[in-house]
């Protein structure tokens, strides 16, 4: 197959070289820890806010 060939639908995409799939990995955790950072700051705001409601309650 010659690199300027359209690919077709159902024809992969070559595989990329060593050093840009692990820098893909790379920015996919800083985002997943990102998105574990808020979503743990979004329990850790729900979780005290229903323990004060409980307390309040009593």
């Amino acid at each position: 197959m010659r690199r300027n060939q359209p690919f077709e639908p159902r024809q992969a995409p070559p595989q990329c070289s060593n050093a840009a799939l692990s820098h893909k990995t790379v920015v996919w955790e800083n985002n997943a820890a990102e998105k574990i950072d808020a979503l743990i700051a979004a329990l850790q705001f729900y979780l005290t806010r229903m323990q004060f409601e409980t307390q309040k309650v009593v």
